[in-house]
């Protein structure tokens, strides 16, 4: 016969739920599976957060991953024969990047990469080189925003903002355009009347 404690333990298994005094409550220990013991601090993994919205992007690059900012970086920029020393200099400042806007630090990515850049940057060389290079080599720059409750809202007015300046642009252009041409036929009419 099976004793009760293993079928209180069966009865957890199968539902969830506890029957019995054998089994003590966890609710307030805050277990989590080990599996997922990596993801409990979020600034040290390579993710898709935070992300750039690019001033004067195009409609397809006006929001970028800072992960996509920077291996575009260490593609662009490294050289073959040093191209691991400075990748592995580029994910520490994208790290320490990460780090400060998970703690609340806003602003550009310029500003923030040389806020990062100053407190990694002590005494070594080869960073220091791998830093100033990376940041003569940024592009894109523009509000570093995380994923909070305020992000899609940001998201979605940088987007539209984003189209407006094309849209705009284009008239521009186009309305330039005429006005050369309207200017072109107002001449040839005068050049052809008799004032002319």
């Amino acid at each position: 016969m099976q004793s009760d404690s293993f079928q209180e333990r069966v009865a957890f298994h199968l539902t969830g739920k506890r029957h019995g005094a054998g089994l003590d409550a966890i609710d307030g220990l805050k277990l989590r599976p080990a599996l997922l013991a990596w993801y409990r601090d979020l600034t040290t993994l390579r993710y898709d957060f935070p992300l750039v919205l690019v001033r004067r992007g195009r409609d397809e690059t006006c929001v970028q991953s800072l992960s996509q900012v920077i291996d575009r970086i260490v593609h662009d920029a490294a050289r073959d024969s040093e191209r691991e020393r400075f990748r592995k200099h580029l994910l520490r400042l994208e790290k320490a990047i990460r780090a400060l806007v998970a703690g609340g630090a806003a602003g550009s990515l310029s500003a923030l990469w040389d806020t990062a850049a100053s407190r990694l940057g002590s005494g070594d060389e080869s960073l220091e080189d791998s830093l100033g290079r990376a940041r003569a080599a940024l592009e894109a720059d523009g509000e570093v925003v995380d994923c909070d409750g305020g992000m899609p809202a940001r998201l979605l007015a940088h987007a539209w903002r984003t189209v407006q300046d094309r849209k705009a642009h284009n008239f521009r252009e186009n309305a330039g355009r005429l006005i050369l041409k309207l200017s072109d036929i107002l001449r040839a009419t005068y050049a052809h009347s008799e004032g002319g």
